[in-house]
Order: C-alpha cells, then structure tokens, then sequence
C-alpha cells in the first residue's frame, strides 16, 4: 500500500478518532487537543502500517510549554511510553498497540493506540513514590 494510500485510509477516521478521544475524556485533553492527540496517533498508526515495529516521536504541549518524548514498540506485548525530563510512564499491552481488527478494521487500533498513550502520558505526570489504587 502506497504512503498516500495509508494515509488516506487512517484519516478517514480522525473525526471518528476525535469523537472518540472527547467521549474517553482522555486525561490528556487537560494538555493538548483531540486534533493534537489524533494527529499523534493517526501518524504513529501510519508508521507501524509502513512496517515499522517500533516509533518514537516529539509531542509539544502548547498550554503548558512542556515538551514529552513518546515511543511505542508495536510488536506482540508491546509498549507505549511518554517521557518529560527524568519521568516516564509506560502502558503494556498483551496484544499490540495498534492492530487491525476483522469488524471495526483500524479504528479498534486506533483506539487502542490512543487509550495507551494516554495512559502512559498519566503515569509519566504522577511523582514518583505516588501509590495509585
């Protein structure tokens, strides 16, 4: 499948990735847009679906002026982190981050991708020794 191809295929669901992001109230909306983090997510998407196991990319919030390092490892029990300064939050999966499934097609993965990242940008944020229940 050609670059422009991909691309297509993943934007077709950024206002439905968008929707979805608003409707989670994902913690990082506290930080950056639903067209920020869906943008994260559909170019993360893009890369694994170009064969890549593993990326890694800078994401900038402008409300807060802080700068967070994200990394996912997109094989079979992979992992996405977020990293600012010397902490780091890391979401583990058992299957993969981003996946295709046979019904909802990439938008499953899609999903998947954007609940981890979340979840490793809160974990990254909670001072270290924090014991959370």
């Amino acid at each position: 499948m050609s670059t422009e191809s991909i691309r297509m295929a993943n934007s077709i669901h950024e206002e439905s990735l968008k929707e979805f992001i608003n409707d989670e109230n994902l913690d990082m909306l506290d930080e950056f847009s639903a067209q920020q983090i869906a943008n994260v997510v559909i170019n993360m998407a893009d890369a694994f679906k170009h064969g890549s196991k593993v990326v890694q990319m800078p994401l900038f919030s402008k409300m807060t002026h802080k700068g967070y390092f994200l990394k996912a490892n997109n094989n079979y029990q992979g992992f996405v982190s977020v990293s600012h300064i010397n902490e780091t939050g890391v979401s583990r999966t058992e299957y993969y981050p981003f996946f295709t499934d046979e019904e909802e097609g990439d938008f499953a993965g899609l999903c998947s991708l954007a609940q981890m990242i979340n979840e490793a940008w809160f974990l990254c944020r909670i001072p270290e020794g924090t014991i959370i229940h």
